[in-house]
């Protein structure tokens, strides 16, 4: 019976034959299959099984002529040539004690680079097959293979589409290596595709040089700036590289500060279990839950408790922002004004509600770590819930201030929204309530107050507004009238939405921030930077923004200080016009000689005075207790009546000492401890998220041959629980134990049990004769030979 192929109809004698041309039968036509090569050309339907039997048919069936070269990087006489330090080092081959570190490979290499870069393509490796003496790697053009998607339809494909063809390129490299060297067999012509600069990759070498710069520091438009000015040849693919590039490789080479996985959550609990391990003192979390809807994290370190204690009993600043990550949470930052007069954030809060229970844990928690903090005032927006949670946690405070700024806003959009009429009606209405805002008498305060509501509530159009005013703001005027907040020394969270705005700009770079646990990372390198900034202060003495202040006060004084009349009303009291408004006039007062605040740091240099020494009736010095010009005017003018010393500074011993221990990295831990550490982190965050989280057996399954393989990689180099040199196959049969049988006269006689019927008779016939005293009982004869044998 003949046996014919299915393919090619070609018959044997023999189905073995037969079986073996059909693996190997090279016409398969309209076949679908990907697992097989595909001819390049669109309109050829022919796929083979091999890159031989595909290149000879583009060559008979399409007449290409295919270049096909071979390459040889070989020893020379039996010696490698090794590259050591920028010199060369010959080493003999046969020495079998030295450890070759061989070029031959890196010399491959570089060929290799210079040959994509010349043929504007890439060779990636897809198989390597093991030699006796070496191996073989196959390389192929980077366009051959299929595109097999994997989008869910969330992003879009990219503009130029896959690099893949849907076939199979007729260039690659077969390199073999062994102990002669390396010989490559390269077919240099491409068929299926043309040479597209747009397709080509960056190698390896300058991902790693980019990597390098970015890790340096090195900004991302310096690095671009550097490319393009040493371009030598338009065709080399560094010349299409763009910030998304550069973000890309700082993300393959893991350079990305803060993200230590590509799971946000998995990310934010590495970094809870990396500080949950620290020492209580080292560990800034004071309360973490990441339950879904009751995401709640408080942060703050050892430094700012400790900033809270000792400068909270005056300022507390609560404000909420949004938009540091693609969540709907907000960051709640606590701040204190210190003695510079500059904000400090104590405290970072992340929440997803805004209500009084959620404040009301936020405050209870902070007090469980620096005790009850009885402040003076409290400065938060036009939400009560900040202040009725921290009345119920902390106590009551002497003044509750609403934020102007916030004050502001609320009217301008109320007065456009319920103000019917003109905009000059409007205009004139948000005018006078500003000036209500801002007057600083008390009783010219009241008299103002009632005109301005019995004049809202008897006009029509303004009628709306007024019921709003009434039910808002004149239930609470002392939050918002400038006098009711005389020597508070603050007027708006201007504290608060700086650090929030260099927070946004500055450490998330002014971009949509996405993930959490990249703000975690960005708010303690901004509170790292804030106390070096103290240390800074502290130890040069340098300006604070609030003695520029005073700086310019006094420079604006040396200018008008013949032309402004002063009116010494006592001994310790003077009157002064105003020099922007006619008819007004304010008084200034000596209150103190010596300021008796230790240690005093809002001062004049120049007139060697402090906030402490004068009071004035101006806005400047009443609501932002800054050293205005009044008060500037008064000490110019009566320089001999004021005859202080200027002391210098308390050295500051004890303030440098208490941030040496924060500032001072104490850690010293290797590079490869440190990547250690962090995958024990991970590893217990993975125990954790196993626990906590269902899963069906399908997934369990899984998860255990990942974990399997995972032990697998850990175990490095096959450890055993002992060292042996036995390499036996496991399935090799045990040798025969033999029964070792030793000499008769070496062995112990043993007792023997069994008796014959003839001892049974000599033993009673003995027994039974009596002996005579002094004879001996004669030797019986008993058997005493072995029982049993094997």
């Amino acid at each position: 019976m003949s046996l014919s192929c299915s393919k090619c109809n070609k018959v044997f004698g023999y189905h073995w034959n037969l079986k073996t041309h059909e693996n190997k039968c090279s016409i398969i036509v309209q076949n679908e299959n990907n697992n097989l090569i595909k001819c390049p050309d669109s309109k050829c339907e022919y796929s083979f099984t091999s890159y031989a039997l595909l290149r000879k048919h583009v060559e008979d069936f399409h007449s290409v002529v295919l270049n096909k070269e071979q390459h040889c990087f070989k020893t020379l006489n039996g010696t490698y040539y090794v590259m050591h330090i920028g010199y060369i080092i010959y080493v003999n081959m046969f020495n079998t004690n030295t450890f070759l570190l061989i070029s031959i490979f890196a010399e491959f290499m570089e060929w290799k680079q210079k040959i994509e870069k010349e043929c504007v393509c890439s060779y990636v490796s897809k198989a390597t097959a093991r030699l006796k003496k070496g191996k073989r790697t196959y390389y192929y053009c980077h366009r051959s293979g299929y595109f097999k998607t994997k989008s869910q339809g969330i992003r879009r494909i990219k503009s130029q589409g896959s690099n893949k063809i849907d076939s199979t390129c007729t260039s690659s490299m077969v390199v073999t290596d062994d102990t002669n060297g390396i010989s490559v067999n390269y077919c240099s012509t491409h068929f299926g595709h043309g040479s597209n600069l747009g397709r080509c990759r960056l190698t390896a070498d300058e991902r790693a040089m980019i990597a390098g710069k970015i890790a340096e520091g090195v900004t991302f438009s310096k690095i671009l700036d550097d490319v393009r000015n040493n371009v030598h040849s338009i065709y080399d693919v560094t010349t299409l590289i763009s910030k998304r590039d550069l973000r890309n490789v700082e993300r393959d080479f893991n350079l990305v500060e803060g993200k230590d996985h590509s799971s946000d959550f998995v990310g934010v609990c590495i970094w809870i279990e990396r500080m949950n391990n620290l020492s209580e003192e080292e560990n800034p979390i004071i309360y973490s839950c990441l339950e879904n809807e009751d995401l709640f994290l408080i942060i703050a370190t050892k430094f700012q408790l400790e900033m809270l204690q000792k400068f909270g009993n005056e300022k507390i600043c609560v404000d909420s922002t949004h938009s540091t990550t693609e969540y709907d949470l907000l960051l709640t930052s606590l701040v204190i004004v210190d003695e510079f007069g500059n904000g400090f954030p104590c405290c970072f809060c992340f929440t997803k509600k805004k209500d009084t229970k959620t404040w009301t844990t936020f405050f209870t928690k902070v007090k469980e770590k620096t005790g009850i903090i009885t402040t003076k005032t409290f400065m938060s927006d036009d939400d009560p819930s900040f202040y009725n949670a921290w009345r119920d946690v902390m106590g009551d405070t002497e003044h509750k201030l609403l934020c102007s700024w916030h004050v502001d806003q609320s009217w301008r959009k109320q007065v456009q929204a319920k103000i019917k009429g003109s905009y000059e009606k409007k205009t004139y209405v948000y005018k006078t309530l500003k000036i209500l805002q801002h007057e600083p008498n008390t009783d010219d305060f009241e008299k103002l107050l009632t005109g301005i509501c019995e004049e809202l509530k008897n006009d029509e159009d303004t009628n709306e507004f007024h019921s709003y005013f009434q039910s808002n703001y004149l239930n609470r005027v002392e939050q918002w009238a400038y006098c009711h907040r005389r020597l508070c020394g603050i007027n708006t969270n201007m504290y608060l939405e700086s650090i929030h705005k260099t927070i946004k700009y500055f450490y998330l770079n002014g971009r949509k921030n996405k993930r959490m646990d990249q703000c975690i990372n960005a708010l303690l390198k901004f509170i790292r930077d804030k106390m070096f900034e103290r240390f800074i202060k502290l130890s040069k003495n340098k300006y604070s923004a609030k003695e520029d202040n005073i700086l310019a006060s006094h420079n604006i004084v040396v200018k008008i200080l013949d032309d402004v009349k002063i009116e010494r009303v006592s001994e310790t009291t003077w009157r002064i016009d105003s020099t922007t408004e006619k008819n007004l006039t304010y008084d200034v007062s000596k209150v103190q000689d010596i300021c008796d605040t230790d240690n005093c740091k809002l001062k004049c240099r120049l007139c060697n005075i402090c906030t402490h020494i004068f009071i004035c009736e101006c806005p400047d010095f009443i609501i932002r207790s800054n050293i205005c010009k009044h008060i500037h005017l008064i000490v110019q003018s009566e320089k001999d009546f004021f005859q202080t010393v200027f002391t210098q500074p308390v050295e500051p011993t004890k303030n440098v000492d208490t941030l040496e221990k924060v500032l001072v990295n104490q850690e010293n831990i290797e590079p490869i401890e440190k990547e250690k550490k962090l995958i024990i982190e991970k590893l217990m965050v993975s125990v954790g998220l196993l626990k906590s989280s269902d899963y069906s057996i399908e997934e369990c399954t899984v998860l255990k041959h990942k974990v399997d393989s995972l032990l697998d990689t850990i175990r490095g180099k096959k450890r055993k629980l002992t060292d042996t040199t036995n390499c036996e196959p496991s399935n090799k049969k045990i040798e025969k134990q033999f029964r070792v049988v030793k000499k008769k006269n070496n062995r112990q006689l043993q007792l023997k049990s069994t008796t014959t019927a003839l001892e049974r008779i000599e033993v009673k016939r003995s027994f039974k004769t009596p002996i005579a005293a002094g004879e001996q009982r004669n030797i019986l004869h008993i058997h005493n030979t072995d029982d049993h044998s094997y």
